[in-house]
This record gives structure tokens, C-alpha cells and sequence, in this order.
């Protein structure tokens, strides 16, 4: 069985991921839960068996790694990606799409204010607005 843990980014000299051999799912996080956690979970186990990768931990036990040893409980919108590669199944929480696209609307927004004004005032309020 996969060993889940929080933080693995794969040596590529040494790793299985330099040569094809491991798999990544990407989950919709919405109000402190990953949606479709099982299904997705079945997919990674169906793709490691083709692979002749070890297989993914239970649902449930995935559900409790998460609760215990990431902040997906407090992440309204977001995304985790689980990469199973090197005898691991890595989890990581990330922004949304929607996030994103928001944050650099509001940057490119502020840039524009700052230079349509072209006034120490417009800076300053682009510069709060972009970050």
C-alpha cells in the first residue's frame, strides 16, 4: 500500500516518475471536503494496478490523513492534487482555479488603475489591489 505523507516532491535522478511510472489525480475541494474523494481514489487504484504500482490507501483512511495533517477542513474553495510515484501517495491542497483567476484579475486590474492615473496615489492603490 501506498505511504501517504504531505510533502513529497520526487527526486527526478532517482525517482520512478523520471521513467513514466507514477500517477497524479487532481480533487475539487469545496467547503473543508475533497468531492469525489472515492472515485477518484478507485481511478489512482485501477491506474497502479496497470502499473504494478502499490495500491492507494482506503477512502477513509485517506479522509482521516487529511483531517489530521492538512488545514482541508478550513479550505472553502480549492484543490488537492494526490501524486502517487516511489512507494508514496502525496497529498497537497491547493488555490482554485476560480482563486487564481481571481487574484490575477485583481492584479492586472491594479496595474491598470496605476498606470491610467499615473499619480503616487494610483500606484499605491494598484499595488493593494494586485496583492
Amino acid at each position: 500500500m501506498l505511504e501517504l505523507v504531505t510533502a513529497h516532491a520526487p527526486e527526478l535522478a532517482d525517482s520512478d516518475a523520471r521513467h513514466g511510472w507514477g500517477l497524479f489525480e487532481t480533487l475539487r475541494v469545496q467547503e473543508g471536503r475533497a468531492r469525489w474523494l472515492g472515485l477518484h481514489l478507485a481511478r489512482l487504484a485501477e491506474g497502479c494496478a496497470f502499473l504494478g504500482l502499490p495500491a492507494p490507501p482506503e477512502p477513509d483512511a485517506v479522509e482521516a490523513f487529511l483531517a489530521a495533517h492538512t488545514e482541508l477542513a478550513s479550505t472553502r474553495r480549492g484543490s488537492l492534487r494526490l501524486l502517487a510515484v516511489d512507494g508514496r501517495l502525496a497529498v497537497r491542497l491547493g488555490l482554485s482555479a476560480h482563486a487564481v483567476t481571481s487574484l490575477a484579475l485583481l492584479a492586472g486590474l491594479g496595474m491598470a488603475l496605476a498606470i491610467a492615473t499615473g499619480t503616487r496615489l494610483g500606484f499605491i492603490l494598484g499595488v493593494l489591489l494586485g496583492f
